[in-house]
């Protein structure tokens, strides 16, 4: 079943529009940003339309945002994606380029838990991938 998560975080960046990707969650997903530095927002969104809020918050904030994947990680029950990310934040024109990791938990085939961490060697740790 690992293998099969993988292949979900795989489709999930492949097709990132958020309508899209709700097809990959669970009805009552939770996306954690608790472990994001400087996150000044809730730290939690529950559910779709929770996944929605984040989203349109997280996207709001850059004129331009792109978002590359560098690896996809088989970690038993979790799936982390450690993605790099260029942005410009909304006014400006100096892009600023991030590292993070998401760890991906899933239930019968779809995910219920994204916990986002800005420092992909704590998420790895947190699974114990870490070194």
């Amino acid at each position: 079943m690992s293998q099969q998560n993988v292949e979900i975080v795989r489709r999930f960046y492949a097709e990132p529009k958020t309508e899209l990707a709700l097809d990959f969650y669970a009805p009552d997903i939770e996306w954690d940003m608790t472990h994001y530095a400087d996150w000044m927002d809730d730290p939690v969104f529950r559910g779709h339309d929770g996944v929605r809020t984040f989203m349109r918050n997280w996207i709001a904030s850059f004129d331009k945002w792109e978002l590359t994947v560098d690896r996809v990680i088989d970690a038993g029950d979790d799936v982390i994606a450690v993605v790099n990310d260029m942005v410009y934040v909304r006014g400006s024109r100096v892009p600023i380029h991030r590292s993070f990791a998401q760890i991906f938990t899933f239930r019968a085939g779809v995910i219920t838990t994204v916990r986002v961490y800005s420092n992909p060697d704590e998420a790895l740790e947190v699974v114990g991938l870490g070194e």
